[in-house]
């Protein structure tokens, strides 16, 4: 194998690395939107779901 051939490998192998790392940015920084819009619809779905007054006053004598 010669220097040239060594070199361009090199660099086709640099970047298809270039690219999938890219990608692999881009496909963290989709799933990490989703994860906080998630998380968000928990937090408000959760707010709507709790009542203070729930369980303050019980009849105990029935």
């Amino acid at each position: 194998m010669d220097i040239i051939s060594s070199i361009s490998t090199v660099a086709a192998n640099f970047s298809m690395q270039k690219v999938a790392t890219a990608i692999s940015t881009a496909i963290f920084s989709k799933v990490l939107g989703q994860a906080e819009a998630g998380g968000e619809d928990m937090v408000k779905l959760l707010e709507q779901s709790a009542n203070p007054d729930l369980g303050a006053n019980f009849d105990a004598i029935a």
